[in-house]
Parts: C-alpha cells; structure tokens; sequence
C-alpha cells in the first residue's frame, strides 16, 4: 500500500501543524511501522491499499468503540508484516473545521 504525505488548510492548530510535519517526516516503511505506536504515521484516507489485503486479510475495517478505526487498522496491518510507503509530496488536502470527528468524537478523546 502507499500513502501520501499531507497540506492542512482551514483551522490548523500549531499542535495540528507540528503533527502533520511529524506524520509528512515519516516516509521509510519500517519507520513509519515503528512510529505507530506514537500516533498514525499516515493519514489514512490518503491510502492506496490493495483490496485483498482490506477485505481478506485484515476482514474489513473493525467498530471498535474506545478506539480510532484508523489507529487499528494501522496495528492490525502491522501485525500481518505489511508495508506501507508514503509518497513524499502533499497530494491531499487535509480540511480542518470544528464539526469533524477528530475534534468531537469521543473514540478520539485523551481519554483513548
């Protein structure tokens, strides 16, 4: 699979910007598989990721209510060993507004 790295435009935090200029640094595979227990070392809905490996391998995206679906699907790939490249440029654009789910929902608070 690959990802992309990330431009965020709208109500970006100084936190938000140091975190995607973290998450942008991270481009080796190995490297953004050993940053994971850190924070998601790829935003996720920049991925390319073959189907089999979504549907048959991991068995779909889990509803795990204390937890970011994102955040497990990046362990649950590691565990099976996969790779996962970043392209370096920023080809997504990351719209930050404060009705998102980052901000509101409660499976992404500290408290998780």
């Amino acid at each position: 699979g690959a990802c992309t790295a990330v431009r965020a435009f709208g109500l970006v935090s100084q936190g938000l910007a140091r975190y995607i200029e973290w998450q942008n640094s991270l481009q080796d595979p190995q490297e953004m598989m050993e940053n994971r227990f850190v924070e998601i070392p790829g935003l996720h809905q920049t991925g390319l990721y073959p189907r089999h490996v979504m549907c048959d391998l991991l068995g779909g995206y889990r509803d795990i209510p204390s937890h970011p679906i994102d955040k497990d699907t990046w362990m649950r790939m590691a565990e099976f060993g996969l790779k996962i490249g970043k392209i370096p440029e920023r080809l997504y654009g990351w719209r930050q507004h404060v009705l998102q789910s980052t901000r509101n929902h409660g499976r992404c608070s500290l408290e998780h």
